[in-house]
C-alpha cells in the first residue's frame, strides 16, 4: 500500500501505536454504550413554572436607579485600580 492510498488519520494512528510500541495490528478491547434514547415528540412542560425561584430576586439590592455607577467609582478610586481578567 501507498502513502496516497493511507488517510491522514491512519498515518497519525501509525505514528502514535509505534511512539508507544503498539503493533500496528493490534486491537484494543473497548466496550461502546448504546446511546440513551431521545425523546420523540415535544417535552411536556406540566409542572414547570413560569418564573423560576432560583433567579436572585433583584429587589434585595434595592433600587437599581440607586446603584453607583462603575465608570464614576472607578474615576474616584485613582488609577489604582485594574478590572480586567
Amino acid at each position: 500500500m501507498s502513502s496516497a492510498d493511507v488517510s491522514y488519520f491512519e498515518r497519525v494512528e501509525a505514528l502514535l501505536r509505534r511512539s508507544i510500541g503498539v503493533s500496528l495490528t493490534a486491537k484494543g478491547s473497548a466496550f461502546i454504550r448504546p446511546a440513551p434514547p431521545t425523546a420523540m415528540g415535544p417535552i411536556d412542560e406540566e409542572g414547570v413554572r413560569e418564573t423560576d425561584e432560583s433567579f436572585v430576586n433583584q429587589g434585595q439590592f434595592g433600587d437599581p436607579s440607586e446603584w453607583m455607577d462603575w465608570q464614576s467609582m472607578k474615576e474616584e478610586m485613582g488609577s489604582d485600580i485594574h478590572d480586567e481578567l
